[in-house]
């Protein structure tokens, strides 16, 4: 299912929807409960012309109606850090430079008492890319050589509560 959502992908990002969405369902009928594939699925149908907001918005609730107690329940501790809300930042490649300025200010001024912030990015925080983010994490994570079953393992036993994903996974 994994390969066949990623050719879906593929195809919808090459405008060739008619194919992709015959792979897509294919990939969802064969996924049984799996919520990464599901949400893949998702992503593709942004994509697909004629998509109505109305249409989307169905399926992102269906899919949280049908995946989201099953994630919460994985979240050890319901995700608390001494009654902190933990949020996670994907950004393991940076699209344009200024986006890492820009996130070095929002963890850099963020109310530590009330939130624990958690990195997952490429190479170590001292690394030249990364130094403007230096200190401002509570948690640092070089997931550069990770899969994806890899990085989503260890953001969930981060017990993370909202995820901002920089990186475009």
């Amino acid at each position: 299912p994994l390969d066949r959502i990623r050719l879906a992908g593929a195809l919808a990002e090459l405008g060739e929807f008619g194919q992709a969405r015959t792979i897509r369902e294919q990939a969802l009928a064969s996924s049984g409960d799996d919520p990464n594939i599901a949400a893949q699925a998702l992503a593709i149908s942004v994509m697909a012309p004629g998509a109505s907001a109305v249409s989307l918005a169905q399926e992102r609730q269906a899919w949280g109606g049908r995946f989201a107690p099953m994630t919460l329940a994985a979240s050890p501790g319901g995700g608390s850090d001494s009654g902190r809300l933990r949020i996670g930042f994907l950004c393991a490649k940076w699209h344009d430079e200024r986006d890492g300025d820009v996130l070095a200010r929002v963890v850099h001024h963020a109310d530590r008492n009330r939130v624990a912030l958690y990195g997952y990015g490429s190479h170590g925080v001292d690394h030249p890319g990364n130094r403007r983010l230096r200190g401002g994490f509570d948690v640092w994570h070089d997931v550069s050589e990770f899969d994806e079953a890899s990085l989503a393992s260890v953001i969930a036993g981060d017990g993370i509560d909202v995820l901002v994903d920089l990186s475009g996974y």
